[in-house]
C-alpha cells in the first residue's frame, strides 16, 4: 500500500480498549471480486493510516485480516498517579474514538459501511513468530472476547454504521471522570447492550433526524442506507 509506513506492534499486557470492526456485506460484494478488493484495498489502507496518526501518547494499533480489523489502544509501560486511571482510561477511549470515526467517514466516503464493537477490558498481544511464508501472534483477553462476539451474536444486532461500545459501567464512569471537553465523548448515547457512537453526526442535535431517516431506509434499501450515513457523514467534513 503506497504511502502506508509500517511500525511493529508491541507486546501489550494490561486493561484497555479493544474494537474489533467488519465491513457490512461485504459476503454480497464478493460476487463482485473487483468490488470486494476494492473495499479491502481502501479498509487496510485507512485503518493503517489512521493508526499510524494516533497520539503517541495513546497509540492505536491495528491488526486486518480479511473484512475485518482488530485495534487496540496504548501501551501497557504508562504509570499513573494516584486517582489518574479513570483520566488515562478517558484518553484511551476518545483515541479509540477518534480511530473508529476517521476510518468509518473515510469508507462511507467510499460508500461502504462498516460496524463494530468496542470494548474495555484486559487484553493481552504477543508477536511470536515472523518468517518468510507465516507470522504468528497471541491475542487473548476479556476485551477481544467481548467485542468480537458482540460483532457476532450481540443483542441487539447491530446495523451498518453501528458502532456499540461498553461495558455500560465503565462508559460511564469515564464520561463522568473527563474534566476535559471531548467531541467523541459528547457523541456517546447509552442503548440497548451499550453505548452507541454517533460518529455520523456533528452533534447530538441531529440524532432525531438522522434516526428517522436511517430506521426507514434501513427496512427497504441497502443503498439507501449507505446514502443517509454518507449524508450526515459528510456534515462532519
Amino acid at each position: 500500500m503506497a504511502g502506508v509506513t509500517t511500525m511493529p506492534i508491541e507486546s501489550f499486557n494490561g486493561e484497555t480498549f479493544v474494537a474489533f470492526l467488519d465491513i457490512c456485506g461485504f459476503k454480497e460484494m464478493m460476487n463482485t471480486p473487483r468490488k470486494a478488493e476494492s473495499a479491502l484495498n481502501s479498509f487496510f489502507q485507512v485503518a493503517y493510516q489512521e493508526a499510524e496518526r494516533s497520539e503517541i501518547s495513546q497509540p492505536v494499533n491495528c491488526i486486518a485480516v480479511s473484512d475485518s480489523a482488530i485495534a487496540f489502544v496504548g501501551r501497557d509501560d504508562l504509570r499513573t498517579e494516584s486517582g489518574s486511571k479513570s483520566l488515562v482510561d478517558a484518553s484511551r477511549l476518545i483515541s479509540m474514538l477518534r480511530f473508529v470515526r476517521n476510518v468509518a467517514k473515510a469508507m462511507i466516503n467510499g460508500n461502504v459501511a462498516i460496524n463494530g464493537s468496542i470494548s474495555y477490558g484486559h487484553l493481552e498481544y504477543q508477536k511470536k513468530y515472523e518468517g518468510a511464508r507465516m507470522v504468528k501472534a497471541m491475542l487473548l483477553g476479556s476485551a477481544y472476547l467481548s467485542a468480537l462476539s458482540d460483532v457476532e451474536d450481540g443483542k441487539p444486532k447491530l446495523k451498518p454504521g453501528q458502532i456499540r461500545v461498553k461495558p455500560k459501567k465503565k462508559i460511564e464512569e469515564l464520561i463522568n471522570a473527563c474534566s476535559f471537553d471531548s467531541s467523541e465523548l459528547s457523541l456517546l448515547m447509552s442503548g440497548a447492550g451499550g453505548y452507541y457512537f454517533y460518529w455520523m453526526l456533528d452533534s447530538m442535535r441531529d440524532k432525531s433526524s438522522f434516526e428517522g431517516e436511517f430506521s426507514s431506509c434501513y427496512s427497504r434499501r441497502y443503498d439507501e442506507t449507505i446514502s443517509v450515513l454518507k449524508r450526515y457523514a459528510q456534515c462532519r467534513s
